[in-house]
């Protein structure tokens, strides 16, 4: 056992030798930093990538919970309803005014299957019957809607207003290419070559209903493949989406039989998730009412958003309101993110396994070369060593002066590492960042601005990581040492 009187002293010559080896002891506290700023910022993005896709799971598409009948799950037929009342009357318990109460605000759907039909196009979607106001208490699609397209249920027209996804109106042909003079003039000013330029005058006020055959056509008149930027940017400025298009909407009402639906788009909403914007369709409940043959009264789900004074982002939190409700209404069945956006709850729980894996292999790697690096340091001092064995220090003690050198390095780079890894994440978590492209994410159901995002189990991870490499690059050069024979260690021979 070492005295803590030795250990001051033996930590001192530790730190003493690492001043005297800079160039080896600036090379380990560079490798550290750097695996460090690496590990940190890939796992921050990670955090932050998962976080944006269980927010928006929750704050757009499915609410912290869900009550639908036990039938409407396994085949989802529009007789598939419950009691609007009965429900409503167990909610409302939990929703007293002030800041304790559990329930925020909750939203009842009618929902049915149908097809969308335009005369360019078709799609499988959700027709989806909500009441707006109560809708916006427990989504924030309204915020979603793309300027230039319309409103959030707020147009005027003689058919029912119907607001749709920006993929499905890709799908239906609503969503067109035109060039203008107007979005010409924007994509010179935001860097579009001149020549390139030049060359689409004579595309002006075609209409492309797709990407292909806008791609197709300025290949013909530029005589070339437009890629990178250019293409992105006549892409982004030459969008053009049909004003107040009209859609049939098919299916099958309560007695069994076929019906239609015409409704204009009031307005074009886009998410982070490509398949929600492809497959949901949102129209007032009243207009789907009267063409379904069901009563206001029958519903087929009720979304309910938490307080935010519960943290019920946190499936824990959320588990016992969820029994209490489900207590009360035994015949129905109340579900949680785990139901409701599987995907979204998986990410959750791969968070911190994700950022386990990242750091175990950065460290990994790094932690050979600081291996090497430590050892070559300390055998170029076997002479020093042989003499402080021959005048009376332990192996234990020179096991610990070597241990400490190698924990102090790595503690230095760790915390130098640490402190701009911490301001780069600051700076982009505000900033956003995109580095899989414009919509590359967005197929998975995922933003592509991501936000990096740190925890505090981050940091636990980093300093456990770090105290482990600073001993395991230590074992070697120590083994080294306490093998070479003292009469041969005070010569400086290795052997």
């Amino acid at each position: 056992m070492i005295k803590m009187k030795n250990i001051k002293v033996l930590t001192s010559i530790a730190a003493k030798n690492i001043q005297r080896n800079k160039s080896k002891s600036r090379i380990i506290i560079l490798s550290i930093m750097i695996g460090t700023i690496a590990g940190t910022f890939i796992s921050a993005l990670m955090t932050g990538m998962y976080n944006q896709k269980v927010h928006d799971s929750i704050y757009t598409e499915c609410a912290h919970l869900q009550i639908v009948s036990k039938s409407y799950l396994s085949d989802e037929d529009i007789n598939s309803t419950f009691s609007a009342q009965k429900a409503e009357s167990v909610l409302k318990k939990y929703q007293n005014p002030g800041k304790n109460a559990p329930i925020q605000a909750f939203s009842e759907q009618t929902i049915i299957l149908s097809m969308a039909q335009t005369a360019r196009g078709n799609a499988g979607i959700k027709l989806t019957g909500i009441i707006p106001e109560e809708e916006k208490k427990v989504s924030d699609l309204y915020t979603k809607i793309i300027p230039g397209t319309g409103s959030y249920f707020s147009s005027k027209t003689s058919l029912p207003e119907v607001v749709i996804g920006d993929k499905l109106a890709e799908i239906l042909r609503i969503k067109n290419y035109r060039i203008t003079e107007k979005n010409l003039a924007e994509m010179l000013h935001n860097g579009l070559d001149k020549d390139i330029a030049a060359k689409l005058n004579s595309l002006k006020n075609i209409r492309y209903i797709t990407k292909k055959k806008l791609e197709k056509a300025i290949k013909a008149v530029t005589g070339q493949k437009v890629q990178g930027k250019a293409i992105s940017l006549i892409r982004k400025y030459s969008i053009y989406y049909g004003h107040m298009a009209k859609i049939t909407f098919s299916f099958t009402n309560t007695a069994g039989e076929l019906s239609f639906l015409s409704c204009r788009v009031g307005g074009i909403f886009k998410t982070s998730n490509t398949f929600f914007d492809q497959s949901e369709v949102f129209i007032r409940q009243q207009d789907l009412l009267k063409e379904t043959g069901l009563t206001a009264n029958k519903i087929h789900k009720t979304k309910i958003l938490l307080n935010k004074n519960l943290k019920p982002d946190n499936l824990k939190n959320i588990q016992p309101i969820e029994q209490e409700i489900q207590s009360s209404l035994p015949k129905l069945k109340v579900l949680d993110i785990r139901n409701t956006s599987p995907d979204a709850y998986s990410f959750q729980l791969m968070s911190l396994p994700s950022t386990f894996i990242i750091l175990f292999i950065i460290y990994l790697v790094i932690s050979f070369g600081i291996a090497n690096t430590m050892t070559m340091a300390v055998m170029e001092r076997i002479k020093e060593f042989g003499m402080l064995r021959s005048i009376g220090m332990s192996k234990k003690e020179i096991r610990y002066m070597i241990m400490a050198e190698s924990l102090i390095l790595i503690a230095i780079g760790a915390l130098i590492g640490i402190f701009i890894s911490v301001i780069i994440i600051i700076i982009t978590s505000h900033t956003g960042i995109n580095i899989f492209g414009s919509s590359s994410l967005e197929s998975f159901g995922m933003n592509s601005l991501i936000y990096p995002s740190i925890t505090p189990e981050l940091f636990i991870i980093i300093v456990i990581m770090t105290g482990i490499v600073g001993i395991v690059t230590a074992i070697s050069p120590i083994n080294k040492v306490l093998k070479i024979k003292l009469t041969n260690a005070t010569k400086g021979v290795l052997s």
